[in-house]
């Protein structure tokens, strides 16, 4: 008689599942199919409405900017409220077509996982947003005299807006309707903002990596903040996960 064959650990699982992911990446129509699906995606994201709002705050942005920015502190503190908000924006329509349509049965099942579906969402989400935080953190580091350190605000903002995201999805699942979702979503993060503030605590995920300027705090501490953020993200959206599909049904 065989010995049954151990069970696999969740970490065995991640490193299984993003070993296959990277062979089917050596497929050329597989990339190509990736590719489209991230465009249709991002065209989703971005409604005349999203990208109406997403160019008042520019506005708004370039005029504090203008008018209130005189240090990498002061500016990263200004992207971070302006993409916060933008994460904000599109994590209320996360998947708000979905439950307009009644389609997210038929993308579960695609899919094969509510977990992949989500995450995907996310990730899309994420990539447009990071399209187009990459010039904005460029023209103020110009705006600075080159004082705000571009791929540090960068990365930080992007693990930021990414738990943002997965707040808000979270949010979006205790209500049906997804402008209250928002809305729910946006008093969660302006109270965790609120309280959290300018600490330098290692879990603040609203951490400014500029508050001793140019400086890097001290010891490792930017580098677990961001860990820690990050895993924050994937644990709320595995929690709005567990929670999707009566959400979407309701």
């Amino acid at each position: 008689m065989t010995a049954a064959a151990p069970e696999t650990t969740g970490f065995g699982r991640f490193l299984r599942r993003g070993r296959s992911r990277l062979l089917l990446w050596a497929d050329a129509d597989y990339r190509r199919a990736g590719w489209r699906l991230l465009a249709v995606g991002i065209k989703g994201h971005f409604g005349v409405r999203v990208l109406a709002a997403l160019a008042l705050l520019a506005v708004v942005g370039a005029w504090a900017a203008w008018n209130t920015v005189d240090s990498a502190a002061d500016g990263y503190t200004l992207l971070l409220r302006l993409f916060g908000v933008a994460g904000l924006l599109g994590g209320a329509t996360l998947y708000a077509a979905d439950q307009r349509q009644g389609t997210f049965e038929l993308l579960w099942l695609a899919m094969g996982s509510r977990r992949e579906l989500l995450r995907g969402k996310a990730a899309t989400l994420l990539f447009g947003l990071g399209l187009l935080m990459a010039p904005s953190v460029a023209v103020m580091s110009w705006f600075l005299y080159g004082n705000l350190p571009a791929v540090k605000a960068f990365l930080f903002l992007l693990s930021t807006v990414w738990f943002v995201i997965g707040l808000v999805a979270l949010a979006g699942t205790f209500l049906p309707q997804a402008w209250a979702g928002g809305l729910l979503g946006a008093a969660a993060v302006g109270g965790l903002y609120a309280v959290l503030g300018d600490t330098t605590l290692i879990f603040n995920v609203f951490l400014n990596p500029m508050a001793g300027g140019a400086e890097p705090l001290a010891g490792g501490l930017l580098f677990w903040n961001r860990v820690v953020t990050v895993a924050f993200g994937f644990w709320l959206l595995n929690l709005a996960s567990r929670r999707l599909g009566r959400a979407l049904s309701a």
